[in-house]
């Protein structure tokens, strides 16, 4: 009984260990998305997303995370004119979305600054959801886009 007893404490303790060392390097991360309780989704984080490519899921419109600069484009078309309007607050015929960006997780918000539309600056920061949506997708504003760790086109 005693040797259950002592296994028992022993188990109990690491247990406790590992919940306490857990909260705290996800403390050393305040700018990184950490999983919702019970999510199996891989976190959104800023090391994730650099030098990555988002790319819709039903289009060739993509995000292009370079160091900390951010281009979007469509391929040969407009970026979707309800995208700019969620991002830019009025529906615009763009090609291209240029910006620096930085990831706060406290808020899952991607804020842009330095933002140029079709290479006109925009005096405004700007902000858009972000969430993770599985391994390999993220929810970015109201679009799901498949994620390409290291695969950031520098167009």
């Amino acid at each position: 009984m005693s040797g259950s007893v002592t296994l028992n404490r022993t188990i109990r303790h690491g247990w406790m260990i590992t919940m306490v060392a857990l909260v705290g390097v996800a403390g050393c991360f305040p700018n990184e998305l950490i999983h919702p309780p019970g999510s199996t989704s891989t976190p959104v984080t800023v090391g994730r997303l650099k030098d990555s490519r988002l790319v819709y899921i039903r289009s060739d419109l993509t995000w292009n995370f370079i160091g900390n600069r951010l281009v979007i484009e469509n391929g040969n078309q407009p970026i979707p004119p309800d995208l700019v309007e969620e991002l830019v607050g009025k529906p615009l015929t763009l090609k291209r979305i240029e910006a620096s960006w930085t990831l706060d997780g406290t808020s899952d918000m991607i804020r842009l600054s330095d933002v140029k539309l079709d290479g006109e600056a925009l005096p405004a920061n700007l902000n858009i959801s972000i969430r993770p949506a599985g391994h390999v997708r993220v929810d970015l504003g109201s679009r799901q886009y498949n994620l390409f760790p290291g695969k950031a086109l520098d167009p």
